[in-house]
């Protein structure tokens, strides 16, 4: 596992805030870069998931201001499923240090891969990530909300790690595929210049106040015909009023949702913000697929996680559009309808098992047995007074008085003491 000491030591600094900058400069610098990948590569062998989530979030990460929660390995992996191997483009909106990507590279690296990161901090942790796996793409430093470009790397495949150039703008889109774990209902200001932006224009400006429908409208807006987005975000995206009811009720009607799937709280390490991951299209769903995988966990100290066997339950349900008792339905257009677009988990899948009703014969049994044990413990009581005798004459006249009293409640009880 990656060493923030290590890492420090790798690259040349003795204090955090260092970091960004000098990892910069070795990634400018084509020899220095290399030396630096061939060694953690030698010590990172596997390839196949983000090995700076922990490390970053932990050290350099800025949840306060940028809201940032790094996606979870178990996440990225189940996404990565969600998607498929198939297509040949695919982008990732706040990508961070790139988890999603790199799950999604493990299983088609083949692909173009187009990364979006706002945070200036992360970027160079993220190129290194794309660049020692040698992938194909680019990455861009923008703000996904306001369309503003701070810096452009493509990323070229070499013989062994990708060749990194700075690049005059974005590739921009379509993409097939288009995965976001995005900054959960961060606020954004001056929502109203974007009325005539063509990315809100069919569905409405979502609120100042939460831009997770922001995030996902972004998104879309880079998807092509038939490709698929999934997007990681709070369940208040399924039910909240105002304009992200109408925004919703714009997705539902042109059919762009396609699943929305419920997983396990406490997946995070600085959040227990329970989350949903939804699958979107680019028009014609007619059901959509309500799955309930909340309690498909294992704990982990203060962290829960998705095992296998729980990934590949959410991957087949999808897979086979099928409804299971207590975890998924296929839900129609018309019945979300008759809920007011609602599309809170509870509604359509209920996860409630019922008490067994106990059996009359056998709850009879254990209160004969019960009664049997009070009346021997009734007499064994007995059986111990009569062997007691007062002290003094007054004492011993209140022990016979109270013998008396209990031979007479064993003979109402059960006829003979």
């Amino acid at each position: 596992m990656l060493d923030n000491e290590k890492f420090k030591a790798l690259i040349g600094i003795s204090e955090n805030y260092e970091m960004p900058e000098k990892l910069m400069k070795i990634l400018e610098n084509k020899e220095a870069r290399e030396r630096i990948f061939e060694t953690l590569a030698d010590q990172e062998t596997d390839m196949s998931h983000d090995w700076f989530t922990d490390v970053y979030q932990q050290e350099y990460g800025d949840r306060d201001a940028l809201k940032q929660d790094f996606t979870p390995r178990c996440l990225t992996e189940c996404v990565a499923g969600l998607v498929g191997a198939h297509g040949s483009r695919h982008a990732d909106i706040c990508a961070g240090t790139g988890g999603l990507t790199i799950a999604a590279w493990n299983r088609n690296p083949d692909r173009y891969y187009y990364c979006e990161e706002f945070s200036k901090r992360t970027i160079p942790v993220l190129i290194l990530n794309l660049a020692i796996r040698n992938v194909r793409g680019q990455v861009v430093n923008t703000d996904a909300l306001t369309g503003e470009v701070f810096a452009v790397y493509d990323l070229a495949p070499g013989l062994r790690f990708s060749d990194i150039r700075a690049a005059p703008e974005p590739t921009g889109g379509p993409f097939d595929a288009v995965v976001m774990n995005p900054p959960y209902s961060m606020p954004w200001p001056n929502v109203d210049q974007y009325r005539t932006d063509a990315r809100f224009a069919d569905y409405g400006v979502p609120p100042k106040k939460a831009a997770d429908y922001a995030f996902i409208l972004h998104g879309l807006h880079k998807l092509q015909h038939g490709g698929r987005l999934w997007a990681i975000v709070p369940h208040g995206v399924l039910f909240r009023g105002g304009r992200e009811l109408e925004i919703r009720k714009q997705l539902l009607e042109r059919g762009n949702i396609d699943a929305v799937i419920g997983v396990p709280d406490k997946l995070f390490l600085n959040t227990q913000i329970p989350v949903c991951l939804i699958g979107f299209g680019s028009g014609g769903c007619e059901s959509i697929l309500m799955a309930d995988a909340s309690n498909e966990y294992e704990g982990a100290g203060k962290q829960n996680r998705m095992t296998g066997k729980h990934i590949e339950r959410i991957w087949s349900c999808y897979k086979n559009k099928q409804a299971e008792k207590r975890y998924s339905s296929i839900v129609s257009i018309e019945k979300i309808r008759e809920n007011d677009y609602n599309l809170n988990i509870p509604r359509y899948v209920s996860t409630y098992i019922p008490e067994p009703v106990p059996d009359l014969l056998e709850s009879l049994d254990e209160l004969i047995q019960i009664e049997q044990e009070i009346e021997d413990a009734e007499y064994e009581f007995f059986d111990m007074m009569k062997q007691l005798t007062g002290t003094t004459e007054e004492s011993e006249q209140r022990m016979q008085q109270a013998k008396e009293k209990w031979k007479r409640m064993l003979e109402m009880k059960y006829g003979t003491a």
